[in-house]
């Protein structure tokens, strides 16, 4: 008996780098998508310069930062109590015991 396509599809699809590959290009994709229609609308002058340079300002020095903040906070290491305690702690041996040195030398 001869398989139906949908059965020859699922087989392929139960290999293992085939779903791999289909993970990959559906989280890739997107970002190419985008990108074709940005490239799309930039061909026909929209957005104007001014607006591209607000866009821009915006995204540096909003929208990154908040991105480093939120993947900063969400990380695994700071849900442990050294990882809070104990650098602060050796930065202070580190950088401020020979400024204080110092400073007691000069003055």
């Amino acid at each position: 008996m001869e398989e139906s396509p949908v059965q020859a599809i699922s087989q392929l699809c139960s290999i293992r780098p085939v779903k791999e590959f289909l993970t990959a290009l559906t989280a890739v994709l997107p970002v190419f998508a985008i990108m074709g229609i940005s490239l799309r609308l930039r061909w026909r002058g929209w957005p104007s310069a001014d607006a591209d340079a607000s866009l821009m300002r915006v995204t540096i020095n909003l929208l990154l930062p908040s991105l480093i903040f939120d993947s900063v906070l969400g990380h695994a290491a700071l849900r442990r109590p050294e990882n809070l305690l104990l650098p602060p702690l050796i930065v202070n041996k580190i950088f401020y015991a020979p400024l204080v040195a110092l400073l007691l030398v000069v003055f």
